[in-house]
């Protein structure tokens, strides 16, 4: 599956890690920019489509920024 976090830009990855931090606090993500990738990935893979959120959203942040 294509990693949906590769193409945003930086300032979308910031909004996007905020959104996902919130999910971290509360365990819900709204209907949001992550909930709309969350729906995607949802789809595709069914019951681990957190797993894979965390990797893409991580793996895209570090190789950008680390």
């Amino acid at each position: 599956m294509k990693n949906p976090f590769k193409n945003k830009t930086d300032e979308e990855l910031k909004v996007l890690y905020e959104q996902y931090k919130e999910f971290q606090k509360t365990g819900v993500i709204p209907d949001n920019e992550l909930g709309k990738i969350r729906d995607e990935l949802c789809e595709k893979l069914n019951s681990g489509w957190h797993v894979m959120m965390m990797q893409y959203l991580l793996e895209v942040i570090a190789e950008r920024w680390i």
